[in-house]
């Protein structure tokens, strides 16, 4: 396995085109984007929380004004007043102040969520039970469902809907809080309306439940069609036999390392397998991508600090960073060495390779450095199983 311990930007730059990194990075940013869209609804949904508190309070002295001006309230106006207004607006604004007290104090996403979305179906219980006389008030029991649909948490949204379907059932059974409204449990018209919202609230829950399955396949299918552009991505950086990184992830590399302002130091090399012709006329095609395949897994076993690349062919090109001759012989002595060993046992023949070395210049043209290696690596492949190194190369 490659180590990058004193080759800082050999690392960077393996982050900008690793498949792993790139994937698990594209991973979290969707992630995090959810999250922060979650966090926005749920912030927006604690507003309109506030919100109908408020229009409560509002409609609730507008309805007074108005009641008293056509003459229809039998109560006292203080009566009138306590019962209707004041009552009520205080025990939305305890609830909404022990939503807010459970949304800081938790530091949770999903309890914070839980506690708006329950508070909301407190609130339509409280608005519910005051004017039970205006069926069509039946209706904000299908708010609290519906606001939960964006966090596509179908667990959330179930137990919502059933907290509004047991408050809704426990407001038209349980609760008079005004006399003049006809009793359910006496009267049979009030009783079909409960049972026909009650199916109504019912029929709305599944549809969201629809409505949320959907959007999380939709959901998933845009992170797998992003996953799948960054595996074609990956892909299109290594070469199919190896698995190494190719050509095209070398250019990659170059313009990353032309673009890093470090004082960092790079070495390039060239490698080629000697009489490597022979062995496939001799051997058979399968027996010398098993070669090819052996000599990539060694180097990069060995080589530290270092990125490996197919070339091409029969030739394969590395990259260090803060590396020295010696360093380089060092960790190209196992490779020979496991390479021999490899070649006696499966093909019962040597197998060699040759390199040709040369140091990195800042601003070098790509196609100036590959010639350099290439020119080294022509005369080490005179020697064979030899490594040259280029002037350019400092002692």
């Amino acid at each position: 396995m490659i180590q990058y311990e004193n080759s800082p930007h050999i690392k960077q730059i393996l982050s900008k085109i690793s498949s792993d990194e790139v994937m698990s990075d594209e991973i979290k940013a969707i992630k995090a984007e959810h999250t922060r869209l979650n966090i926005q609804w749920m912030k927006l949904h604690f507003y309109i929380l506030c919100g109908i508190v408020v229009c409560a309070f509002i409609l609730e002295l507008v309805m007074f004004f108005v009641l008293s001006e056509m003459g229809i309230i039998h109560i006292s106006v203080q009566k009138y007043v306590f019962k209707y207004i004041v009552t009520p607006f205080v025990l939305n604004m305890v609830c909404v102040l022990i939503c807010m007290a459970v949304m800081r104090l938790s530091g949770s996403e999903i309890v914070s969520m839980y506690a708006v979305s329950f508070s909301l179906v407190v609130l339509c219980f409280i608005i519910y039970s005051v004017h039970k006389a205006f069926l069509p008030l039946t209706c904000v029991f299908l708010a609290p469902a519906f606001m939960t649909i964006i966090y596509e948490n179908a667990k959330l949204t179930t137990l919502t809907a059933v907290f509004s379907f047991v408050a809704e059932l426990s407001a038209a059974l349980f609760v008079n809080w005004d006399p003049e409204v006809v009793n359910v449990w006496v009267d049979a018209d009030a009783q079909l309306d409960l049972f026909f919202s009650l199916q109504i609230l019912v029929f709305f829950y599944c549809m969201c439940l629809v409505v949320i399955y959907f959007q999380k396949r939709k959901t998933a299918a845009m992170v797998n069609t992003e996953l799948e552009r960054q595996r074609l991505v990956r892909d299109s950086f290594r070469d199919q036999l190896t698995s190494l990184y190719n050509r095209k992830a070398l250019r990659q590399v170059f313009d990353y390392v032309a673009l890093e302002e470090n004082q960092s130091s790079f070495t390039f090399a060239m490698i080629d397998i000697d009489n490597f012709k022979m062995i496939n006329d001799e051997y058979g095609h399968m027996a010398g991508d098993h070669c090819l395949i052996q000599i990539g897994k060694l180097l990069n076993q060995y080589l530290e600090n270092a990125i490996v690349f197919r070339f091409g062919g029969d030739e394969y090109c590395v990259l260090w960073e803060n590396v020295s001759r010696e360093m380089i012989i060092r960790q190209m002595q196992p490779v020979q060495r496991e390479l021999a060993a490899f070649a006696k046992e499966e093909i019962a023949d040597t197998l060699t390779i040759s390199m040709g070395v040369t140091a990195y210049g800042r601003r070098m043209e790509t196609a100036k450095i590959i010639n350099l290696a290439d020119k080294a690596l022509y005369e080490a492949k005179k020697k064979r199983n030899t490594i040259i190194f280029d002037k350019n190369m400092e002692v």
